[in-house]
Formats: C-alpha cells, structure tokens, sequence
C-alpha cells in the first residue's frame, strides 16, 4: 500500500503579502501526492469585487483549479475565510472523526480578531447565529461563511489584500497593543479549537487547522492540534501528509523563487484502519467527509 494525501493552507493567491503570486507556484509542492487537501484561503474570492479589484483582478478559483488539474492531481478545496464562497465544503472527518480537517475561521467568535474588521464580523455573526437553528458543525460553520460575505458585502471597501508585506506589518505593528492582541490569539488558538470541535461532541485525535497563520503543534487534552501556517513570508508555513508511515509534518522554505520542503518536525502513528480509510480517500474509493457525505465526485476535483 502506497499514497500520500498533502494538506495546505492559506496559500492567500493573489494577495500582496503573499509568496504565492500563482497556483503554479506550489507545484513542487504537490509532487508525487495523490491527493491534495487545500484548507481554505487558498484564493481571495470574497475581494475579487473589491473597489480595488476593479483595475487589477484576483486570480480566480476557476483559474487555480484549472492550473492545478493540469497537474493531474487530485484536489479537495475546504473553504476558509477569505474563499468562503467557493463550495459548501466546509471540513473533512477521516476514520470516524480520529482526523478532523478545517480551516479555523470558527474558532473565534469575531472569525478574526486581528482584522480591522473584528467588530463587524462578530456583530454579524451574532445576528446569524440568534436567528439561525444551528444544530451540528457543517451548519455552524455555514453561518460563519455567511458571516464572512455578508461583512463584506457591508464593508466593500475593507480590501487587505492590496497592503503589501510592508503595509501588512504596519497594520499589525500599530497601535502597539495590536501586536499583543494577535499574539494572544496566537496564544488561545489550541484550546479554542479543541472548544469549537467539544461543542459539537467531536473529539479527534488529531484536528489540522490553518487561519492564524501560526504554525504549530500543541496537545490539548488528548486532542494533537496541528496549524499548518500560512504562505505569507512570516511566520511560516507547514504541510501535513498523510501516509501509511502515519502523520509527517514538515517544514516549508522559500528558495530563491521555488517553495520546498525543509525538515520533518513531528510523526504521529497511525492505527491500520485509520491507514486504510486514508488510502481509500486517497484513492477516491470514500465517502470519509461531514455528517451529510456528497458524491466523492462533488468533493474532489478529479485528476485528467
């Protein structure tokens, strides 16, 4: 048995602070991979109409997709924050629930709380949620990415991803107290996302996350939560592989121009059931996804 399932995230194509300027720039990347698992902001759909947007657009989902097929990948899009828009394909449940894969715009009750959009995006969550039945994680997480357009759709002209990696560490250094907010969220994020997934009697053994862009490995009560990063220059990035060896997390460098991997930072076992529903996913032989399983031709973008 053979196959090897990559998970990244906020790859953030498009946007100025980000190493990724296009999709094919993380195709060495997805070398020898089976399946590629994008966790969300992968592309920055909701800006795409954005004032700014109106000169110079965004590279689109479609776009990125079509690059990425070309390969002959297979490829899973879970949606994040800044690409909520781009399928209701929310998270990813393995074995049962012993894998857990999101973005992690549900953590936090103002989805982040480094933006200068904080406010309107907890008051809009609020009111979703007050009017809303939510009754399990896939709806919980649907109010979030409602949440996420519709404070857009009331700010348009609240657009990050114009600020370059210069603009970008001006907005996060000043006021001062705003760097000690980001590292105190920093801070809270293992514990508030085992909370997130405990509301919802989920427990897995290990729940991979992106949105932060900390990376990071941490145990919170029994629950390995993995933060693969981000792809702006700092603080780094990480990729998760699935294997029959178990879980790999390594290191990702940029050199020169090309995105490589540089050093494995922790294994994890994994049990042969677990193995063998992974090889089934990543085969396209599996229905492992929410509570209310889609067609696998509906989840993954199928390899030509």
């Amino acid at each position: 048995m053979s196959f090897r399932i990559r998970i990244l995230s906020d790859l953030h194509i498009g946007h100025k602070s980000s190493l990724l300027k296009e999709a094919g720039a993380i195709k060495p990347l997805a070398e020898d991979v089976d399946l590629l698992i994008l966790n969300g902001d992968t592309v920055e759909s909701k800006y795409a109409d954005s004032e700014a947007r109106r000169k110079q657009e965004l590279p689109s989902f479609r776009d990125v997709d079509e690059e990425i097929r070309s390969w002959g990948i297979k490829t899973l899009y879970l949606t994040g924050n800044h690409d909520p828009d781009i399928g209701g394909h929310h998270y990813l449940q393995i074995a049962g629930s012993e894998i857990l894969i999101t973005h992690g715009d549900g953590i936090f009750e103002n989805i982040a709380p480094w933006s200068r959009n904080a406010k309107a995006l907890k008051e809009t969550v609020q009111m979703l949620l007050a009017n809303r039945r939510v009754q399990d994680f896939q709806s919980y997480l649907q109010a979030i990415k409602d949440a996420e357009t519709e404070a857009h759709r009331k700010s348009p002209e609240y657009d990050p991803t114009v600020w370059g990696k210069f603009n970008m560490f001006v907005k996060q250094a000043w006021p001062p107290n705003h760097i000690f907010g980001i590292l105190k969220c920093w801070k809270q994020t293992p514990r508030k996302a085992a909370d997130m997934v405990k509301r919802f009697n989920v427990k897995p053994e290990f729940l991979i996350i992106g949105h932060t862009h900390k990376p990071g490995i941490w145990n919170v009560s029994g629950t390995w939560i993995i933060n693969t990063g981000s792809f702006f220059i700092w603080p780094g990035a990480y990729c998760v592989d699935i294997t029959p060896e178990g879980i790999v997390c390594q290191k990702i460098s940029k050199l020169g121009r090309s995105l490589e991997l540089a050093g494995e930072i922790r294994r994890f076992p994994l049990s042969e059931s677990t193995i063998e529903d992974c090889a089934k996913l990543a085969s396209g032989n599996s229905q492992s996804n929410t509570e209310k399983p889609r067609p696998l031709e509906q989840q993954i973008t199928p390899s030509r």
